[in-house]
């Protein structure tokens, strides 16, 4: 009986469109770990941070002499509208022969035209895992908001995170209060905005990367919910900087010296108690506008 199992398999694909592997196919991840020293013993304490996404890699051909009744046209037809599916950020589904359907994204993709092979080109592709939930169907906790009141929230939760860290010998993140004021100003909805938004977020984003790696130095698994949410930020920046629209009305951030009823604060600026708490959805659970608090009004 044949042991070849190997070449009854389903064939690779990417976004559907199928691809002939040959020399080998690599499949790896790796488990991120912290090493942890104690005085006077031997040996260190290892914990696990977590595992990295796994990454798939392949050799493919695409020539057009290789004509089966599986394969045709591979560099002619198929070639073109596999580099134009790599060439898209989002993640796709991959099919791979042993593992099956996966989300994944392409991450890097390397072409060789030989001398030896008149037929087409050989390529070198790389995938690496990115599910869009986690293994129990929940939400990850990395998922970006996608609301501008809910990244300001969010970014001065980190900013009071920041400054319990001890960062040692690592210079720490900057705060963010005042960008964050000046980003609420613009409202959930920026295309009026737009650049002045958009540089905005992605110096924000920048400096979250920036606190992420120095974090990762540090090596420390009491920061891991720290990094979560430094990570959380980091990419509800970039979701924002992609979905910013044009705001129905142009809005203001004011502060008031002390406690006003959220009523006769709504009506000093023209509002209904409604509009604020949609521009400000932390007031639809107290009955007083606190003190000192920047708060989003239309602008008059």
């Amino acid at each position: 009986m044949s042991d070849d199992i190997v070449t009854k398999l389903q064939p690779a694909s990417w976004r559907g469109i199928k691809f002939a592997i040959v020399g080998e196919r690599e499949y790896s991840f790796s488990q991120e770990q912290a090493k942890h020293r104690i005085i006077l013993r031997d040996d260190q304490l290892i914990h696990s941070l977590g595992r990295e996404n796994p990454g798939f890699t392949y050799t493919a051909l695409f020539v057009e002499n290789l004509r089966t009744a599986r394969w045709d046209k591979l560099f002619t037809e198929v070639y073109p509208q596999f580099l134009a599916a790599c060439k898209d950020r989002a993640a796709g589904k991959l099919y791979d022969p042993v593992h099956g359907y996966v989300t994944a994204k392409c991450v890097q993709l390397s072409e060789t035209l030989s001398v030896s092979n008149l037929y087409g080109v050989q390529v070198q592709v790389q995938f690496v895992e990115a599910p869009e939930t986690t293994s129990t169907g929940q939400r990850p906790t990395e998922m970006p908001i996608t609301a501008m009141g809910g990244l300001v929230k969010l970014g001065r939760r980190v900013d009071d995170e920041v400054t319990k860290v001890d960062w040692k010998q690592e210079p720490p993140p900057e705060n963010n209060r005042d960008l964050f004021d000046s980003l609420q100003a613009f409202g959930d909805q920026v295309d009026l905005f737009q650049s002045n938004v958009n540089g905005k977020l992605g110096s924000l984003s920048a400096k979250m990367d920036r606190a992420t790696k120095t974090i990762d130095k540090l090596k420390d698994p009491k920061l891991g919910p720290t990094r979560q949410a430094v990570r959380k930020l980091q990419l509800s920046a970039l979701a924002l900087q992609e979905t910013a629209t044009t705001p129905p009305r142009p809005v203001d951030v004011v502060r008031k010296t002390t406690e006003i009823a959220k009523f006769a604060f709504a009506s000093a600026y023209g509002m209904t108690v409604e509009e604020l708490h949609m521009l400000n959805q932390s007031l639809q659970s107290v009955l007083l506008v606190p003190a000192n608090e920047p708060i989003l009004v239309y602008r008059g």
